[in-house]
This record gives C-alpha cells, structure tokens and sequence, in this order.
C-alpha cells in the first residue's frame, strides 16, 4: 500500500501522508517521495501532514531530507500540519527556519 499520495497540479507537487512519519513506515515513505520529487518541473513542494499524528525522529529526518532535495532541486518546501503535538515538535526544532510551516485544519483548508 502506498504511503503518500501525489497530487500534480501547475509548478507544485503535493504529497500527501498516507502513514505516520515513523521509523515503521520510513523507507517506503522515503523512496515514494524521492520518486515523484527528484527532477520534476516544479518551483514548489507542498508535504501535507494533516491526516497524520506521529512524526518521530526518522520523520522529521525525513522531512529534512526533502529539504535537501528540495534545497538542490531550487524547489521551495511547504510544510502543512494540523495536529498540536507535529507543530510543537517542529517548531522546538526550529524547521520555520527551513521550510514555511503552515498551520491547516484536518481537512487540509487554511
């Protein structure tokens, strides 16, 4: 089963969290966002996190190293969040600094 799903629309990407951002789910979650993100044709990567509640040490890893990619690939990295607990882990862990961080509902509006 996949673990993100990817939406195209013009110059972005959309990945959307299917699984937890977990050492559990890390590799599969990996290797699926790498191939939809590396050469693509975009200015924009939006990592939707809204429908999930775990993000741990191999996530925000993960999300680091989308940044990377993203960083090499001259694509800027929007990362959206819903649950508190996410917001207060990547905000302790400064992440603004790298990636806009946006505050959505569960349901993915603004």
């Amino acid at each position: 089963m996949s673990k993100v799903i990817t939406q195209s629309a013009e110059n972005q990407i959309r990945i959307i969290a299917q699984e937890d951002f977990t050492i559990t789910h890390a590799a599969q979650i990996q290797k699926e966002i790498l191939s939809n993100v590396t050469g693509a044709a975009i200015k924009q990567v939006i990592l939707d996190l809204t429908t999930i509640q775990t993000v741990d040490t191999t996530g925000v890893m993960l999300i680091l190293g989308l940044y990377k990619t993203c960083l090499r690939q001259s694509y800027s990295l929007h990362v959206e969040i819903a649950s508190p607990e996410i917001e207060k882990l990547l905000t302790l862990l400064q992440l603004e600094k790298y990636v806009v961080l946006r505050k959505v509902s569960a349901h993915g509006a603004a």
